[in-house]
């Protein structure tokens, strides 16, 4: 049995995903970022500035949009993978709302690590675009099972 075409793509995209995390992701001031350890710099930082905030003090961040951009981008992944872990069971024909709507939002948090970036000096490197061509390989390969669906009814 031929592996469907969305099966591929999904499998290449959360391959390329995982891989994303062993590549570089930015480079800052101290040199190369490793992606893993740029998740974790994420998830670490938006904690304690939200500590930070809880008890009085000033956030790291300079301005509030790059406080909010910080704590957008550590929810990403999480996001992400809820929605990675949804599209294959959406029913074949009309795909759910809250999954399509799950994935634009997915994507539309994904500027606000380039807002991180512009604050913090961070240079994207090649782990970041291979983070987010994996990202819209996972999250839209159900696009084409259902388009495939539609012109087969």
């Amino acid at each position: 049995m031929p592996l469907k075409t969305h099966r591929i793509l999904y499998c290449l995209g959360l391959s390329l995903y995982l891989a994303s995390f062993f590549l570089v992701a930015f480079t800052n001031f101290q040199g190369p970022v490793p992606g893993w350890a740029g998740a974790e710099m994420s998830v670490l930082i938006s904690i304690i500035q939200v500590k930070d905030v809880l008890r009085g003090a000033p956030p790291v961040a300079h301005t509030p949009l790059e406080f909010f951009s910080v704590f957008v981008t550590a929810l990403i992944n999480p996001a992400f993978l809820l929605c990675a872990v949804a599209a294959p069971f959406t029913p074949t024909k009309n795909v759910a709302k809250v999954v399509k709507v799950s994935r634009v939002l997915t994507l539309l948090m994904i500027p606000f690590c380039w807002v991180v970036f512009h604050y913090e000096l961070y240079s994207p490197r090649e782990g970041h675009f291979v983070w987010i061509v994996g990202m819209l390989l996972v999250l839209f390969s159900g696009e084409i099972r259902e388009l495939k669906a539609t012109q087969e009814a």
